[in-house]
């Protein structure tokens, strides 16, 4: 705007100079001649030619600093449009600043959280590792522990086989069954691995091989010949049982012979010698059994054959023997001696009876005996 104002100012000084060079050039002295009237017309017009020049001038002077004044606008306006972009320029340095400095502070800050973070990070992981390693020998007590318990598991089942296989051997004379708990003891204790328990296998070893060396009997052909036996038993007759006779067919008179009572009598007599036996007998006979009692004294005899066959089965030669005895005994008191199959029957119970089933079997405590010990010293 200074600018602006120095150059009108100079225009305007400029003009006047112009201005004032003709007036006083076109002044002239008036002349005392005649001719001085035309002199004054063209001095006049002379004037008038000077001020259209200066008016001429100074209106191109006047076009020329409107000009200039329009580029000074425009170059004001320039100027004002570039203030104005380095103003909103200079906000938005500022803005940036600011905003650099708020990065600043916040990358500070967040260095600092960072920091802390990685505190509380490394504190947490130290808290974490405590912990595992308190977890891990909480783990390894636990484990420590149920290996134990297992291990007293193991060793408790093998005290009750050992157990059960000398009641096998004592009370029930099962050989095989007494056998199968010993070495089920052994592949048990041979699990654990303990070295303590050496003993003890060595000597459930010894008592399998002392049970192995007692005789056994032919089961299968004892159990046979004694089923054979129970089924003959309801075949054989009874002592005093009555003999049957059958139905007489009456013979047709013969035409030939003459039918008389004398020869019928005779005939008659004949033929109930035929039937009736005179024997002598020493001892009072023995009452007649009823169809029903009879029926219970074969079951009985039966009964007896059948537990001396479990008897072989299960090695008890104490209950074979009883029960053969008894249905020998029932045989001779009751049955015909003098029949041929009854005599077969009692003889081959005989044989039966002079057949060994199986020694006694020997008792097998040592092996609980010593885990026993070794338990007591855990």
């Amino acid at each position: 705007m200074s600018d602006q104002t120095t150059t009108n100012d100079q225009a305007v000084s400029n003009t006047e100079s112009v201005v004032h060079t003709p007036s006083t050039d076109s002044i002239v002295a008036p002349s005392p001649r005649g001719g001085g009237k035309g002199l004054t017309i063209t001095a006049l017009l002379a004037s008038l030619i000077a001020l259209g020049g200066a008016g001429f001038t100074i209106y191109q002077g006047q076009l020329k600093d409107q000009s200039q004044s329009n580029k000074i606008l425009v170059g004001v306006n320039s100027i004002g449009s570039d203030v104005k972009v380095l103003a909103e320029r200079i906000v938005q340095l500022q803005r940036e600043q600011q905003q650099l400095a708020s990065a600043s502070v916040t990358k500070e800050v967040l260095q600092t959280r960072l920091l802390e973070a990685e505190n509380q990070s490394d504190l947490a992981f130290r808290d974490l590792r405590d912990e595992q390693s308190t977890i891990r020998d909480a783990f390894a007590k636990v484990a420590k522990r149920t290996e134990r318990s297992a291990d007293k598991l193991a060793v408790e089942e093998v005290s009750q086989l050992l157990k059960l296989a000398n009641n096998s051997a004592v009370f029930a004379n099962d050989k095989k069954g007494a056998i199968n708990a010993l070495r089920l003891a052994d592949s048990q204790l041979k699990q654990l691995a303990d070295p303590r328990f050496s003993v003890v296998r060595r000597t459930i070893n010894e008592e399998i091989a002392s049970l192995e060396a007692v005789a056994s009997a032919d089961i299968t052909t004892l159990t046979s010949d004694i089923n054979l036996l129970a089924k003959r038993i309801s075949q054989l007759p009874l002592e005093n049982e009555p003999q049957v006779v059958g139905e007489f067919a009456l013979a047709e008179p013969s035409q030939s012979s003459p039918i008389s009572a004398g020869s019928e009598l005779k005939k008659m007599w004949l033929e109930a010698l035929d039937v009736v036996k005179i024997k002598r007998i020493d001892q009072p006979p023995k009452p007649l059994l009823a169809p029903e009692q009879r029926y219970f004294l074969d079951q009985n005899i039966i009964l007896k054959l059948s537990t001396a066959e479990l008897a072989v089965l299960q090695s008890r030669p104490d209950i074979y023997q009883r029960s053969l005895e008894s249905a020998v005994a029932w045989l001779e008191d009751y049955y015909d001696p003098r029949d041929k199959n009854v005599r077969d029957v009692i003889d081959t119970l005989h044989q039966l009876k002079r057949q060994s089933i199986g020694n006694e079997l020997p008792p097998v405590v040592k092996s609980y005996d010593a885990l026993q010990g070794i338990k007591g010293g855990n």
